[in-house]
């Protein structure tokens, strides 16, 4: 492996980084202890400490996939589909 690329380390706190900007952008914003936090990125550190708790030793890959689930969600509504099975 040449030595100017990236450790899986460096690559996967890369992507929690660029994961969380995405989340900073949500124009929803929720008072947690007198702090406003997007509410997105809330959501997805809360999630990603749950799966870190529920499974022991999780993959990267989960985690990635629970900290980038509903990427800009805000950016088309859930109320944009229809309400039952099919529209989700």
């Amino acid at each position: 492996m040449a030595s100017h690329q990236e450790s899986d380390a460096t690559r996967y706190h890369k992507a929690l980084q660029m994961f969380d900007s995405a989340h900073q952008k949500d124009p929803r914003v929720i008072v947690v202890q007198g702090r406003k936090i997007p509410w997105s990125l809330l959501y997805h550190q809360r999630l990603h400490h749950w799966v870190e708790q529920l499974a022991n030793n999780a993959s990267e890959s989960l985690l990635l996939a629970a900290r980038c689930q509903h990427l800009r969600r805000w950016k088309i509504p859930r109320s944009d589909y229809p309400m039952n099975r099919t529209g989700y």
